[in-house]
């Protein structure tokens, strides 16, 4: 469905993203793991348009897409910080993309109450931000993301802002998505779930695809040193 190649991203001098290809099946759920500044979330930026790739492609199905080039993007987006509008309601927040792209907004609010409901929270639909919990933002975020029905769902670390037992909410809600063989690209620290949810995981390092395969091949029997050094230093 997705290909990436050789993909560059250069800032000035700095060089962030050094030839990175690689590709993510229909249904597929791909995990990227890496320490802090070795470019996982500048690439999810530049797949989604948030940032300008410097050389390379993407195709899709095939064909060559252009982040930003005009056609609805197919990816959707989930970040580490909640991003929600605090001025507007957990049901406002989810359809408020909606909204402004002229859906009729019983449509939308349809729709965003069933995202509510698979999310668990069918009964916070009139509340604000600030009344919710971090874990409970985070999945108002995913239903603001999947209401768009992106073809490929990001995450970017979407447990890094929060403690352990509203992580385990979240993780949750993102293993069930994966259990309907929704297409994902996950950026995450929690090795133990990538273990168990991916298909494929890619180990980052300083810009590069380092090390690639199942779970059971980069986690469970890593050949580089890179991946060794850091799984023990992750794990320990």
């Amino acid at each position: 469905m997705l290909e990436v190649k050789n993909i560059r991203k250069q800032f000035n001098e700095a060089k962030i993203l050094k030839d990175v290809s690689f590709q993510v099946k229909d249904g597929e759920t791909l995990c990227i793991i890496g320490s802090s500044g070795s470019g996982k979330t500048t690439l999810l930026r530049c797949l989604n348009g948030l940032e300008t790739i410097s050389s390379g492609d993407l195709f899709l199905d095939g064909q060559k897409y252009v982040p930003d080039s005009g056609r609805k993007s197919p990816f959707g987006m989930v970040f580490q910080q909640f991003y929600l509008f605090p001025q507007y309601t957990a049901l406002e927040n989810i359809t408020l993309a909606m909204d402004l792209k002229g859906y009729p907004k019983a449509e939308s609010r349809r729709e965003a109450m069933e995202l509510l409901r698979e999310m668990g929270l069918e009964n916070k639909a009139d509340l604000y931000p600030h009344q919710l919990s971090g874990g409970q933002q985070q999945r108002v975020a995913i239903a603001r993301a999947l209401i768009l029905k992106p073809e490929i769902l990001c995450f970017d670390e979407p447990t890094s802002a929060l403690d352990p037992e509203l992580t385990k909410e979240v993780l949750n809600v993102i293993r069930q998505l994966s259990q309907q063989n929704r297409t994902m690209i996950i950026v995450t620290h929690e090795i133990a779930f990538a273990r168990q949810i991916s298909d494929h995981i890619i180990f980052m390092d300083d810009g590069k695809i380092v090390e690639e395969g199942t779970a059971e091949e980069v986690i469970g029997n890593p050949q580089n040193h890179r991946t060794k050094d850091f799984l023990n230093h992750i794990l320990s």
